[in-house]
């Protein structure tokens, strides 16, 4: 995977605008130096994506696919032992098209509309130590067809995504 562009624009809360294809990073430390990155592209951003056959839907009104690739590079077991966040759908958040929060996205419909292997495998501190490359997707049950989402890692600030 590409390395993220520095100096790239934030929006008024922080976060970094990001945009589907672009790498973007978190960087650990140890002793206030550099002990690895944790390298992500949101691949795809796909709104009402087709679902696997049988799956229940939306209660909010639309599924948000986003499709994502995570690379740990040269992360230390104990850097990687302070991870605390995951890609998981609990990480985003979505606004609709005028910034309003749109709140409970993680719902057990969204959960079930991929395929198990098509599902984002957890990211945990043993895949980032062992410099895992993952690939997957997350689904959320969105009410708006046109928004933003914010991925939220416990980092200074986030990164927003367009949709729709």
């Amino acid at each position: 995977m590409p390395n993220p562009e520095p100096g790239r624009k934030k929006n008024a809360y922080g976060d970094l605008i990001a945009k589907p294809g672009e790498a973007n990073g978190v960087t650990f430390t140890s002793d206030d130096q550099p002990d690895g990155e944790l390298i992500f592209v949101v691949s795809k951003i796909t709104l009402d994506p087709k679902c696997v056959a049988g799956a229940a839907k939306s209660r909010r009104g639309h599924f948000l696919r986003i499709d994502l690739e995570v690379e740990p590079r040269d992360v230390s077991a104990e850097s990687a032992e302070l991870w605390s966040s995951s890609f998981a759908a609990p990480s985003w958040v979505a606004y609709d098209a005028k910034g309003t929060a749109q709140p409970g996205t993680d719902t057990e419909e969204a959960g079930g509309c991929l395929k198990s292997e098509e599902q984002l495998p957890y990211v945990d501190s043993r895949l980032i130590a062992k410099g895992t490359f993952v690939k997957g997707s997350v689904v959320l049950d969105v009410s708006s067809a046109k928004g933003t989402v914010v991925l939220d890692l416990n980092t200074d600030g986030g990164w927003e995504f367009q949709y729709g």
